[in-house]
């Protein structure tokens, strides 16, 4: 039998986003991202553009200290990710 908190888990999911990263190769962060929740997901080296996901909260936290967005844009950005169907 699940517990409470583990089906909130469940239904809260995971989410993935696009994000511009033109500060060289994100692999290199990657391991840190993992420890945060937050994994690469694809890296288009000419587009500058990487797609992370995680949970919900996960990303949220990471887009705010880890990424450098403000608190309005990070939950911007929440809106226009992606359920991720990989579960």
């Amino acid at each position: 039998m699940k517990t409470f908190k583990e089906v909130r888990n469940i239904k809260e999911g995971i989410k993935s986003i696009k994000l511009d990263f033109d500060v060289g190769d994100p692999r290199e962060f990657a391991p840190d991202w993992q420890e945060e929740g937050v994994y690469l997901v694809n890296w288009d080296k000419r587009k500058n553009v990487m797609e992370v996901e995680g949970d919900a909260r996960d990303l949220y936290k990471w887009l705010h200290t880890t990424f450098g967005l403000s608190k309005k844009e990070a939950k911007d950005a929440m809106r226009t990710a992606k359920w991720s169907l990989n579960n």
